[in-house]
């Protein structure tokens, strides 16, 4: 049998293995913070993008009634137009905020996943150092199975629960929840119709 080949920096003791889950970890923390700020630091530009337009509208029909300062024609063109830009900004601040939170969730789902492989190694490591006669039965095998196996999400009872089709999304993730609930707390009973 040929051994596949391994990268000169991949971990060859469970110690290794476990200090590179835990840079991973940190690594995944420090990009979550990042996210968070970055969460913070978009409210500002919308705010005041909705801030700006306000004080346009005010201003353009304060200057329009003014006894004729500016042309009242394109005043209401500007706000008949004026009326879709809040819109506009506020999808454009739901999709900027959507994609921030899914960057935020994904690191958050991985930091989860290598705790829990870094957790998997130290059962391992337990059970490899310990040789003792009573070490060698029921504990090593529990300590062993299934050491790296785990589920992210929770299991249900009445069946499959629908993913969110965009990961992260306020709305999307909003959504899916209302339906997934409105689903579990429909029973479908299936019955043949018998024919006379």
């Amino acid at each position: 049998m040929s051994e596949q080949p391994t990268d000169e920096n991949s971990p060859k003791t469970i110690d290794e293995a476990i200090t590179a889950c835990e840079k991973i970890i940190s690594r995944h923390v420090l990009h979550s913070r990042i996210m968070l700020v970055l969460m913070g630091c978009t409210l500002f530009p919308f705010y005041y993008a909705f801030k700006v337009l306000e004080i346009w509208r005010q201003n353009i029909v304060g200057l329009g009634n003014m006894g004729g300062a500016l042309d009242p024609e394109p005043v209401k063109e500007f706000i008949a137009k004026a009326g879709i830009y809040p819109y506009v900004i506020l999808a454009l601040f739901l999709a900027t905020m959507g994609i921030i939170i899914a960057l935020y969730r994904f690191h958050m789902n991985e930091i989860v996943r290598n705790e829990q492989i870094k957790i998997g190694f130290w059962r391992i490591r337990i059970a490899a150092r310990n040789t003792t006669s009573g070490f060698q039965t029921e504990v090593r095998q529990s300590l062993t199975k299934d050491a790296f196996q785990f589920s992210s999400k929770g299991n249900k009872e009445k069946g499959k629960e629908i993913e969110s089709p965009v990961q992260g999304h306020p709305a999307s993730d909003f959504a899916t929840a209302v339906f997934n609930k409105i689903l579990d707390s429909i029973d479908v009973t299936v019955s043949k119709k018998e024919n006379k």
